[in-house]
């Protein structure tokens, strides 16, 4: 299996100190690829609706929330493959996010 680096996703870094960038890859396989993004978005926000909450980590997860959101949605329209890999946390976290985001071509695993 082969692959390329596509650098880090900056724009989850929201051009603030101390927040985390994504991690891209393109694995390259003989009859198809998919884009993998690993991410670790802020945490803290552990609330059922980051948008009504004012907690500074609420408010930095709703601005980053659009920006993976975007990243996913250009992958949807263009057909291409996709996985993103989140830690636990997160994961947690966005199970919880009232975003109305929904991708009813792509699975998601637990």
């Amino acid at each position: 299996m082969t692959y390329e680096d596509l650098g880090s996703f900056e724009e989850l870094g929201l051009k603030r100190e101390g927040l985390r960038y994504g991690v891209q890859i393109r694995i390259l396989g003989e009859m198809d690829t998919v884009d993998v993004m690993a991410v670790h978005l802020k945490s803290g926000c552990f609330v059922d609706d980051f948008s009504s909450s004012d907690r500074s980590a609420c408010e930095v997860l709703e601005q980053q929330v659009p920006v993976l959101d975007h990243w996913i949605e250009t992958h949807v329209l263009k057909s291409k493959n996709l996985l993103f890999w989140a830690t636990l946390t997160i994961a947690w976290q966005m199970r919880k996010i009232k975003c109305g985001i929904s991708y009813p071509k792509y699975k998601a695993h637990r």
